[in-house]
């Protein structure tokens, strides 16, 4: 009889302690969650014999930290369960981390170098209650251009990765990391050589005279919304024989065109001399530099349809001519930099459609944290 109790009393007991068990790790699954972020991309110095351009770099002097269960914003505390920023201005590199965030947080996503306004509405959004689609900021292009490095705005997201911690330390239970590589929502276009392969014998032309380069059919502006960004304002002119001239001398001035000059006078390219190669220096200022755009790439297009640089040329000094580009030999990304060898020959300007392909390299664009001075 006694055993008989025993039994049921021991029984009772693993019972308890297997609802305990399970409870715990439901609760461990609605427990907060602390996550330590870090930006991995980022440049601070150059190594030995890394050469790292002007032109592809892109400062990062501010950004802004946004926490989302793919439809709510949430933001994390300190250790101690105080209030903290998401906004970073000064230790720009190194780990982050935020506490007590809610358990259905699952994806972190990160927006650099942004103005007052946006912060400040960023700040505003109340944990748990406000909309990932509260989230917005419409970009124009024409802020994000050439000598605006410092003002480009930068984008990451990431996922969640569980930490690995240890087991003797039960204050780490629900600890991840994210691993976010941010960069400009824009392509960056580098054109660092003209040359001209003028025909055997007798050439078509004794001289060239490049007289301007002007972007068409771009992108306006960038919609951020929540954790994607949508880009529209198409500004685009159909290129033929009948509008190209037109185009060419009324284009407004501004970022998407440029002159094209070899001090004050026109690039001139020649059978002895066919090619102009522009210095490899970003710096404002130094003459020669490559000709740059900033374009917000299209998406959903062929590749024939993309971005477009219309060259107005003259030849032997007089001939009004034009060359258009068909094509990039693949689409823009946000992100990279495209360096581009605007090759042709001087009987492409007898092909009917007068457009050509240019040669294309790519290469990434490097994030230089900036620490800010103060004066």
């Amino acid at each position: 009889m006694k055993l008989n109790k025993l039994m049921m009393v021991a029984l009772v007991a693993l019972g308890v302690v297997a609802c305990d068990k399970n409870d715990g790790v439901e609760n461990m699954d609605k427990a907060p969650k602390s996550v330590s972020i870090n930006l991995t991309n980022l440049q601070t110095a150059r190594s030995v014999g890394q050469a790292v351009g002007n032109g592809s770099t892109a400062d990062l002097n501010n950004f802004y930290v946004l926490f989302t269960d793919g439809t709510k914003v949430y933001k994390g505390k300190d250790k101690d369960g105080a209030a903290i920023n998401h906004y970073v201005d000064s230790d720009l590199t190194g780990e982050k981390l935020f506490h007590f965030l809610d358990a259905a947080v699952n994806k972190v996503v990160i927006i650099g170098n942004i103005d007052e306004t946006f912060k400040n509405s960023l700040d505003a959004l109340e944990s748990g209650k406000a909309d990932l689609s509260e989230v917005t900021a419409t970009l124009d292009i024409e802020n994000q251009q050439d000598d605006n490095l410092r003002n480009l705005v930068l984008f990451g997201t990431s996922g969640l990765t569980e930490a690995i911690v240890d087991e003797q330390d039960p204050n780490h239970g629900n600890f991840y990391t994210a691993s976010v590589e941010i960069a400009p929502l824009v392509a960056r276009v580098e054109i660092h050589n003209f040359s001209c392969d003028f025909t055997e014998g007798t050439p078509l032309y004794n001289t060239l005279d490049l007289i301007k380069v002007a972007l068409n059919n771009y992108n306006k502006t960038c919609t951020i919304k929540g954790d994607n960004f949508t880009y529209g304002g198409l500004e685009n002119t159909e290129i033929n024989n009948q509008t190209a001239m037109g185009f060419l001398e009324t284009v407004a001035a501004g970022w998407h065109n440029d002159l094209l000059l070899e001090n004050t006078q026109p690039i001139q390219l020649t059978p002895a001399n066919p090619e102009f190669v522009l210095v490899d220096d970003q710096t404002p200022h130094v003459v020669n530099r490559p000709y740059v755009y900033h374009v917000f790439p299209q998406s959903g297009i062929l590749a024939d349809n993309m971005e477009q640089m219309v060259l107005k040329v003259d030849g032997d000094g007089t001939k009004p001519l034009y060359l258009a580009t068909k094509g990039f030999g693949q689409l823009f990304v946000a992100g990279n930099v495209y360096v581009v060898s605007f090759a042709f020959k001087d009987s492409d300007f007898y092909q009917p459609e007068k457009c050509i392909e240019v040669s294309v390299t790519v290469k990434p664009w490097t994030v230089i944290p900036v620490t800010p001075s103060f004066n």
